[in-house]
């Protein structure tokens, strides 16, 4: 997953927030008696997967990546230290 396919993901996570507070509005609201409630239910619990399934497929990129960052990090430390003890060992 590329740095803009995250900024997309964080967007759609972002509206269906957006889109479940304005179902709840709906249903909440004293003018709900001539909406299909069943429909906005199953509508609002389809969003409320979705949210969770794109926060998890955000966080796992996010782990990929600092996994990633991680492993240079360490191999940029060890060729450090082999370098160090060459010189070392030169002395």
């Amino acid at each position: 997953m590329s740095g803009e396919e995250e900024k997309i993901l964080e967007l759609e996570i972002n509206d269906y927030k957006n889109q479940i507070d304005q179902i709840n509005t709906v249903l909440n609201s004293n003018e709900s008696e001539g909406i299909d409630r069943a429909e906005f239910t199953s509508l609002k619990n389809d969003l409320e997967l979705l949210l969770k399934l794109s926060e998890e497929t955000l966080l796992d990129f996010k782990k990929q990546k600092l996994l990633a960052e991680l492993d240079s990090v360490e191999l940029s430390v060890h060729k450090n230290d082999q370098d160090n003890l060459v010189e070392f060992l030169k002395i």
